[in-house]
């Protein structure tokens, strides 16, 4: 029987929710205080936990905080339930790590029982489709997008067959940066191509295709063929993330319609804010959905520029990661992984979550565990709308969840 525990102050709600689970054939115990739902949680992990941010004893956030921290919990579903349902009220349980958040109304628990048997009745999945396509993008110049696919890419590649394809303009700069010779000027526009220039590196757990050599190719390269033949080497991978520049130009407008997902870069720097808008909602009227677009801010310059908060709210994005950029840059210098090279830098730790996120958000793992990078891979190895008034609100989660806000 699945279990379902409920971290709730207020006993008459509690109550309610609770026999409204077990008539739904769950198992439904009750926490009354924060300290005694953790408690609860760690001895013997739920299924799901049906939360309340207004904990009589400590904020809520941080229970769900801490529940997605534990090694013990975080794979476990967080349903966040309140009265607080401003935007920033939502995006605050996102932050924290909630999988769904409800207004709290009269009638509501019969809302989220039907909300957890969704969630909880076995569905057989359909097969990983090989060969996934997530696109990197800078929606601002010089941002650290390719650094940023390099060393993601590299941090997948310890788990799946993964391929990291330089398809930036006017000029890529993958090869460089993993100290590869110089290939052919041209991108490559059959399968045959794409497969002669992918290099690999002992030190990169990923392959590169590598990337254009002359900015004078461009105007004459057919582009549409280019996306093609990359997309022709699904098959022989897991995942295949494209650095596509700002994805104006080149193959980037050919290929981002057909990305699982677009992971947006850009600074804090509040000069950015402007052009960053116009590129996202360039993207937007292409077919480029807000929901399959994940925004990552390089922080170069420790806490100066715009807060987090301040740049979801001017962008229209929930970010996904904050990656502190400085290590970055050294360890590109030496033509390592930022992970070989400074594994313990803060910045390590958040590409390893946004990898795990992002795996598990593509479907290509099953917990939200950080990806660690065995660095004596095998890179080659086979691896396997509501009617009525209600509003539903999907927004990219922290670890690759996604918050559904209910109201």
């Amino acid at each position: 029987m699945r279990r379902i525990l409920i971290i709730e102050s207020d006993a008459t709600f509690a109550g309610y929710l609770a026999r409204a689970l077990t008539s739904a054939g769950f198992h439904a115990s009750v926490a009354s205080t924060g300290r005694e739902g953790l408690a609860e949680a760690t001895q013997a992990p739920p299924d799901l936990v049906v939360l309340t941010p207004e904990l009589s004893d400590v904020n809520g956030l941080n229970v769900a905080r801490r529940l997605r921290v534990d090694a013990r919990t975080r794979g476990v579903r967080v349903f966040m339930v309140s009265a607080r349902t401003q935007p920033h009220d939502i995006l605050n349980g996102a932050l924290a790590g909630a999988d769904a958040y409800f207004s709290r109304y009269p009638g509501v628990e019969t809302e989220i029982v039907a909300r957890v048997v969704a969630e909880l009745s076995p569905r057989a999945g359909p097969a990983v489709e090989a060969g996934r396509i997530v696109a990197v993008v800078g929606a601002a110049g010089g941002v650290g997008t390719s650094t940023l696919a390099l060393n993601l890419a590299h941090v997948l590649g310890g788990q799946m067959r993964v391929l990291v394809a330089d398809l930036a303009a006017p000029m890529g700069t993958l090869a460089d940066r993993i100290g590869a010779e110089p290939g052919a000027a041209g991108w490559p526009d059959s399968l045959s191509g794409a497969r002669s220039s992918v290099v690999t590196r002992p030190e990169w757990a990923c392959d590169v295709l590598t990337g254009l050599r002359d900015p004078y190719t461009v105007a004459g390269a057919r582009m549409e063929r280019i996306a093609d033949a990359v997309l022709g080497l699904q098959p022989e991978y897991d995942l295949i993330v494209s650095d596509l520049g700002r994805g104006l130009d080149g193959p980037g407008p050919h290929l981002l319609p057909r990305a699982a997902v677009v992971v947006a870069v850009l600074s804090a720097d509040a000069t950015q804010v402007g052009p960053a808008r116009r590129v996202l909602d360039h993207w937007q009227a292409r077919g480029v959905s807000a929901e399959r677009m994940l925004l990552v801010v390089n922080r170069a310059h420790g806490a100066d520029g715009l807060t987090l908060p301040q740049l979801e709210r001017a962008l229209g994005l929930m970010a996904w990661a904050e990656v502190p950029y400085g290590r970055m840059l050294a360890a590109q210098m030496t033509h390592e992984p930022l992970e070989r090279s400074y594994p313990r830098d803060p910045a390590a730790a958040v590409i390893r979550d946004l990898a795990a996120g992002l795996a598990q958000h593509l479907g290509l793992m099953e917990t939200t565990q950080s990806v660690s990078v065995d660095r004596a891979v095998d890179r080659r190895r086979q691896t396997p709308d509501r009617g009525g008034q209600q509003r539903v609100v999907s927004l990219p989660g922290p670890s690759g969840r996604r918050l559904t806000a209910h109201s």
